[in-house]
């Protein structure tokens, strides 16, 4: 039960819809850093090995523990914050990213480094969901549609963005380095948000607080249909672009003989195809008022496309150009993709925007901890399998969106139908 009833959620706290609406910038840059992190060190892995006296093995745990400690943080913090507010959570977790931050950068040895990654994930995670939170607070209609687009598109780009950032740093600055620059860019952002972020959700909105609601606000908006096939059709869209960022240096270097130079230049266009459709596909909406759904449902079209014709043309060893090209065909709609379905999924939760923002953070992350190792045991080191990993969670994702708008289509309301609270009819 709530502690009180709530004010709509399309009619925010008028105190502090404008401060927010122009904190917009810090919002998505609180998204995006988290990711960023994630990647941008993995260039330096091998130099990271050979410092710090480990295996590859140990070396690619420090992603693993950055991205469990995500997930886990996002899972806690949404929920806890629909019930302390989000402000005091958001401090205290990008000051936790921070200082986090600067002990990565300092790290004697692998053990230190991984509890330190770890920490760094759990307060990471705070700015990660919570942003989104915040905008659910402040926002409604075609702003929300805007803003949590670009949120999402920004979080898919992250992944493919940073380790061309962090291949062009390492060189220069090395692993402790790029790790220490991203603890700057954490201490920069705590600082404002200390400074100016306001509360946004009133006591009158709060759910009762503690660990336990994190488990009944779980299975409350995990127990909507809709919202969980469209989380899902996230999820699996997340994990087939997060196949390719896992597997593309082996493909591309080893496989294919791409030069460190050469390699660099093929995630960088890819990187640029997802900005393209991601932002493409909010201007589509802004202008034209395309839906969200039929945005969605083009992306995974796309790029379903592309990642068979990528399997096709592995099979049949065909020229390293039709390769890129199919490659990049796969991976750029997949922003499209993710950015409209995050927002169709955000929708269906207003009333619980802290706890429905947690699982659309943390579940792809621990998608993303698991592929890794499926990824090697499946030997996914040249085109054709990863290929193969791609298509199969594409045509999962293809099925998971059939059936979340078939659930919404059976929840819209002739009269007197039940409609499941915070389901969305718009397209």
């Amino acid at each position: 039960m709530r502690s009180a009833a709530p004010t709509s959620p399309a009619a925010p706290d008028q105190r502090t819809t404008r401060p927010v609406r122009r904190l917009i910038p810090l919002l998505v840059g609180l998204v995006m850093v988290t990711p960023m992190a994630t990647d941008a060190y993995l260039p330096g892995l091998p130099s990271l090995a050979a410092d710090l006296g480990t295996t590859d093995a140990g070396a690619q745990l420090t992603l693993t523990t950055f991205m469990v400690g995500t997930a886990v943080g996002q899972v806690l913090a949404g929920p806890i914050s629909d019930g302390t507010g989000r402000r005091p959570l958001l401090v205290l977790g990008t000051c936790l990213f921070a200082a986090a931050g600067v002990l990565t950068a300092l790290s004697p040895s692998t053990g230190l480094l991984l509890a330190a990654r770890a920490l760094q994930g759990l307060g990471g995670a705070c700015g990660m969901v919570l942003a989104r939170a915040v905008v659910l607070d402040v926002t409604s209609g075609a702003d929300t549609a805007r803003v949590i687009g670009t949120m999402m598109a920004i979080v898919g780009l992250a992944p493919a963005l940073a380790p061309v950032l962090g291949g062009l740093l390492v060189d220069v600055v090395g692993w402790r380095g790029v790790l220490g620059l991203v603890a700057v860019v954490g201490i920069g952002l705590a600082a404002v948000v200390w400074a100016r972020v306001p509360e946004t959700l009133p006591p009158e909105r709060r759910t009762p607080a503690g660990l336990g609601a994190v488990a009944r606000n779980a299975g409350i908006v995990l127990g909507r249909t809709v919202y969980r096939r469209y989380l899902f059709t996230h999820v699996l869209t997340f994990t087939a672009m997060f196949t390719y960022v896992s597997s593309s240096s082996l493909v591309l270097q080893d496989d294919l003989g791409l030069s460190a130079r050469q390699y660099s230049l093929v995630f960088g266009s890819n990187a640029l195809g997802m900005t393209l459709f991601a932002f493409g596909s909010v201007q589509l909406f802004t202008r034209t008022r395309v839906g969200h759904r039929l945005l969605a449902g083009t992306g995974l079209a796309l790029s379903l496309t592309g990642a068979t014709a990528l399997l096709a043309l592995g099979l049949a060893d065909a020229p390293l150009p039709a390769l890129l090209v199919a490659l990049w065909c796969a991976v750029a709609p997949t922003s499209m993709a993710m950015s409209n379905v995050a927002v169709l999924a955000a929708e269906q939760i207003r009333d619980y925007a802290g706890s429905g923002s947690a699982w659309q953070g943390s579940l792809p992350f621990l998608a993303g901890a698991a592929i890794a190792p499926v990824l090697g045991a499946l030997h996914a080191t040249a085109p054709v399998p990863m290929a193969a990993v791609m298509v199969t969670l594409l045509v999962c994702a293809v099925v998971m969106l059939t059936l979340a708008r078939r659930a919404e289509a059976a929840l819209k309301a002739p009269a007197g139908a039940r409609v499941e609270p915070g389901t969305s009819a718009a397209d």
